[in-house]
């Protein structure tokens, strides 16, 4: 078996020699998979067997099918022929796999498990690109291009992705410069206006010195037609561009210099009424009732197209710049890695949904980080084999919560708040500033026992400092979304109040004008552990445990005036898996299964508490643990070097071992002020009163269907120098909690769907043309990606939802 490893490891230095990196051609997924070798069928061999993929999951380039770990994978050629462009695209085709671009944060979520609605919460999956930490989830909305892979790694990633990857990690490589001259370049228009255009080009410069440039545009017209304004939506308009330079003068030294920078523009609201009137027995009220009385009943739904809101936008703005350096000294592979990166963000919202603009709220944020990380590899194919490295960042975030109030004037025009509506409009102004400088030592070994058997020990030590400073404040707002010019008063540490008007302003319950300024310091020793055993050059089993943590913080969203309402601690959990990954009939069939369990602890959830005065108000606390356990199965057959099918399915169940305090329902909370009524007697029983609060425990997490995954097939037909595929993916899934206000709400729920997406692709053997048909959702489903409660309007909510039945016509040119 020992000379097994020794082949597999001169294929793979064969592979990264040539830069031919076989990810291109097939993925480990087998949706992915069979994509890339049917639609790019002309650059596939004929061989029946399972092609190579090759994956740093662990950091070195190994084969994914000799990584004991749970991993999907997705190659450049399957990445453009289905038009992937983002990680929620991605997640799209991967089971028990959420992104979604939310109000507050955008939500990502593996195996159930994530980060709550916060956007002070580090990131429960992380995000590496290039080997760079992407450490907040708004920079997930970026387009991505010109990428060598997408790997997706499911389960706390400890060792090699320890920055608060508790619940996995997407490891992202874009296109490294190659020796000669060559690259691609891509037109696509379709349904609802969509269209890209994209380029990528190899440049060599010099001896060992080349370069790579790609730039990218894409941009929609929008699906949903807005009765306020009279435009469709969204309108999006994407622009970016990356330039790479590489020095590489002979095997031993690699030098890589990146930049980078992006522009995502979207205009026009996404968030649908639904439920308005509401049902029983709801009565319509606030926002809703308005909407009523301007006839606006029959014109929204998630069922229909439409939306009725004023004007609203989103712009995010990226940088990056990264610098690589990898030298082999006696046989060791020595990495360095440093970047920076930054983004600004905004997005203004009509959160009333009227076409009255009374609740204008405008969420920016700033975030910039600099990172660097030092390896050292041993030579692979020995007895033992270490890596050892060290990790430093240092991150500055900025995110503001600003909203108008000034539909509350006649609350409070005669009664003692009287003066505030002299320095009116209200509005509030929510600012949350922090500062994280997170450092990490860490290291591997693998002892090769036996020519089958291999034991690996890991452990990660990491420490993290933060500082955060939160001001609420109150003042006159002149233009939507716009700035606040503050109130007169003095603002004081809490909880010592504000004077003057922000004094007064607070009396309104919307939060206590103030400062608060915390600190704290987390660290934590990461340890993990891996079996392997090789049945055969081609069949693997393996066992793995690993100790994750996600770093405690501070609630930027706050509004009690109690510090001590602010802090939480760190979350962790403990995580097991056994598995088999293997090729059977001479690499004809794939076939890999992974059972997997993860308890963690100390959750980082919002609960409500008691707020003195008969109020309730949400905190964040460590006061909920959940397990996660099921089982993937990941299968491809290649039944001719044609005809590939294959299935790709999670069955899991993801719930709260102990989750009590948590907010209530919008029934509950309506039963619980109206003691008596009938249909809460006959939901709830006795006197309908459910109570003030719920307990979740035994009850779901959020992102956590019991069955979803896909099964697709594809048939490759060739005529002369061409290559025609057909090839079809059925995506399903079970009901679903799709994040929003976190309580399990059944008005809030996903339902299980059947999507269906299908592709007709023609490509000239050899390389050159090719012209795709990309069908998607051609089944019209309606999926969910944000969903929340209707400000002020109980019964009904506020959703939005992927882009309906879409065909679009792509033509692609290699040179």
């Amino acid at each position: 078996m020992m000379g097994g490893r020794r082949r597999a490891v001169g294929f793979r230095r064969t592979l990264l020699a040539s830069g031919g990196c076989a990810v291109v051609l097939l993925a480990g997924s087998p949706a992915f998979a069979q994509d890339a070798s049917r639609d790019g069928s002309a650059n596939a061999s004929d061989t029946q067997q399972t092609e190579d993929i090759v994956v740093t999951a662990q950091v070195r380039s190994e084969r994914a099918q000799d990584v004991p770990v749970s991993l999907q994978v997705i190659g450049s050629k399957s990445l453009t022929e289905q038009n992937l462009r983002t990680l929620a695209d991605v997640a799209d085709y991967a089971p028990s796999v959420h992104v979604n671009n939310g109000i507050a944060t955008n939500d990502l979520y593996i195996r159930g498990i994530g980060s709550g609605n916060n956007p002070a919460f580090d990131q429960g999956v992380g995000t590496f690109i290039d080997g760079i930490y992407h450490g907040r989830s708004r920079s997930s909305s970026a387009d991505f291009f010109d990428l060598d892979r997408v790997e997706i790694l499911k389960g706390p990633q400890s060792t090699f992705f320890g920055n608060n990857a508790i619940a996995g990690a997407f490891n992202l490589a874009t296109v490294a410069p190659g020796e000669s001259f060559g690259g691609y370049g891509r037109l696509l228009y379709g349904t609802h206006k969509n269209r890209l255009a994209e380029v990528a080009a190899d440049i060599p410069l010099a001896s060992g010195l080349s370069a790579r440039v790609a730039v990218h545009y894409d941009g929609t017209r929008g699906w949903l037609h807005n009765i306020t304004t009279g435009d469709d939506s969204p309108r999006n308009d994407n622009w970016a561009g990356r330039i790479i330079l590489r020095y590489h003068p002979n095997s031993d030294l690699d030098i890589k210099l990146k930049a980078q920078k992006g522009i995502n523009e979207s205009k026009g609201g996404t968030l649908q009424l639904n439920d308005c009137p509401p049902p029983a027995p709801f009565a319509a009220a606030g926002f809703c009732a308005l909407n009523l009385s301007l006839g606006l009943d029959d014109t929204v739904g998630l069922d229909k197209n439409t939306v009725a809101r004023n004007a609203e936008n989103i712009r995010l703005k990226t940088s990056e710049y990264v610098a690589s350096a990898s030298y082999m000294l006696g046989g060791h592979q020595v990495s360095l890695i440093a970047g920076y990166l930054n983004y600004d963000f905004v997005q203004n919202i009509d959160a009333d949904s009227t076409p009255s603009l009374l609740l204008p709220l405008s969420t920016p944020e700033h975030y910039h980080q600099y990172s660097g990380e030092l390896r050292v590899t041993s030579p692979t194919d020995k007895p033992v084999e270490y890596l050892f490295g060290i990790y430093a960042q240092d991150d500055r975030l900025r995110s503001t919560n600003l909203k108008a109030l000034g539909f509350l004037t006649p609350v409070f025009a005669g009664g003692p708040l009287a003066a505030l509506v002299a320095a009116g409009p209200l509005a509030q102004d929510l600012t949350f500033t922090q500062s994280e400088q997170s450092y990490a030592g860490f290291g591997s070994i693998t002892w090769h026992i036996t020519d089958a058997f291999s034991v690996t020990g890991g452990l990660r030590y990491t420490k993290v400092r933060k500082h955060s400073i939160s001001v609420d404040q109150f003042g006159n707002q002149l233009t939507p979304y716009g700035p606040i010019v503050p109130f007169p008063g003095t603002l004081n540490d809490l909880p010592t109040p504000a004077t003057g008007l922000q004094g007064i302003a607070s009396a309104l319950g919307l939060g206590q004008a103030g400062i608060i300024d915390r600190k704290a310091t987390y660290d934590a020793f990461l340890p993990s552990a891996k079996l392997q055993y090789r049945l055969s050059d081609d069949a693997m089993l393996y066992a793995s445990y690993a100790r994750g943590f996600l770093a405690g913080g501070f609630n930027g969203s706050d509004i009690s005036g109690n510090p001590a309402n602010v802090p939480y601690t760190p979350e962790h959990v403990n995580a097991y898996e056994v598995g088999l990954k293997s090729e059977l009939f001479d690499r004809v069939l794939l076939f890999n299964v992974d059972v997997f369990l993860s308890n963690y602890d100390n959750l980082q959830v919002q609960q409500f508490a008691d707020g003195g005065g008969g109020t309730v108000i949400s905190v964040v606390r460590n006061a909920a643990s959940s397990r996660t356990k099921g089982v993937e199965l990941e299968t491809r057959w290649r039944v001719t070097p044609a005809f590939n099918v294959g299935a790709n399915v999670t069955y899991m169940k993801a719930y709260y071992l102990d989750y009590k305090n948590v907010g209530l329902t919008q029934l509950q909370t309506f039963c619980h002020a109206n003691v008596g009524n009938s249909a809460c007697v006959a939901e709830f029983g006795g006197n309908g009163d459910p109570g003030a609060l719920q307990d979740l425990s035994g009850r779901p997490t959020s992102y956590a269907p019991r069955l979803s995954g896909n099964i697709n097939a594809s048939y490759r037909f060739s005529f002369g120098s061409w290559d025609l595929t057909p090839s079809a993916s059925l995506l399903f899934t079970s009901k679903y909690f799709p994040g929003g206000p976190g309580n399990d709400d059944p008005q809030l729920i996903q339902k299980g769907y059947t999507r269906l997406d299908a592709r007709l692709s023609l490509v000239q053997s050899g390389g050159g043309l090719a012209i795709d048909v990309i069908g998607k959702n051609l089944t019209n489903r309606t999926i969910i990606t944000s969903i929340t409660n209707w400000p002020n309007a109980p019964g009904s909510f506020l959703a939005a939802k992927e882009e309906p039945r879409n065909v679009a016509l792509q033509v692609r040119y290699e040179f």
